[in-house]
């Protein structure tokens, strides 16, 4: 199979994958959904083979874990990271890319799938997107970068737009980062915080 036939399979078993996790989410809550079941739904098995379809990331224990909790891991971390910073926006908000990279990183396979706009409003029910909004992470970002503009540290004239492109674009590194390429985890994540520093127009940035 040439490189443009696997490309394209591999997109179609990534679209199946994502309509296996959107029959789960429109019946079951996070806490009822593992990425195991997915796979199971979608046909792929064995279930390791998941991991290679979406992101081709290591998450030996994440296979078997409700999706609520890997969402619960994912404020621990950030919330921890931001608590042990320093009080300067300048460290809060690099704590906070750490925290939200070192995620995507431990969490790739996961974090993708979820992104995918798979996780549905049914009823009164959260999509991911609105979950991450409503208990703060969003906010976080966005009170830190006007912590900054405060302090005159951040020049950003578009402190929400900062926030939103920030976010995006650590999502967006879901999408290519491979593991077994030339860029180290290390690396990436402090890459990404010089990313939103530059964002927001730090003073400082060298």
């Amino acid at each position: 199979m040439d490189r443009v036939a696997e490309r394209a399979a591999l997109l179609q078993r990534r679209a199946e994958l994502y309509r296996a996790a959107a029959d789960l989410f429109a019946d079951l809550d996070l806490a009822d959904i593992s990425l195991r079941d997915i796979g199971a739904h979608a046909g792929v098995e064995p279930v390791e083979s998941v991991r290679d379809y979406l992101a081709g990331t290591l998450e030996p224990d994440a296979w078997e874990v409700p999706l609520s909790e890997l969402v619960n891991e994912f404020f621990r971390i950030i919330n921890s990271a931001v608590a042990t910073a320093g009080p300067s926006a300048v460290e809060r908000l690099s704590a906070l890319v750490r925290g939200t990279m070192s995620y995507y990183l431990c969490y790739q396979t996961t974090a993708l799938l979820l992104r995918y706009r798979t996780i549905m409003r049914v009823g009164d029910r959260f999509s991911i997107g609105e979950q991450v909004v409503e208990r703060g992470a969003s906010q976080l970002f966005g009170e830190i970068i006007q912590q900054g503009v405060r302090e005159g540290v951040f020049r950003t004239p578009f402190p929400a737009d900062a926030r939103r492109s920030i976010e995006a674009a650590g999502t967006a590194a879901l999408e290519w980062y491979d593991r077994t390429g030339p860029v180290q985890p290390d690396e990436l994540i402090e890459r990404y915080v010089r990313i939103s520093l530059a964002t927001v127009e730090f003073t400082g940035l060298r």
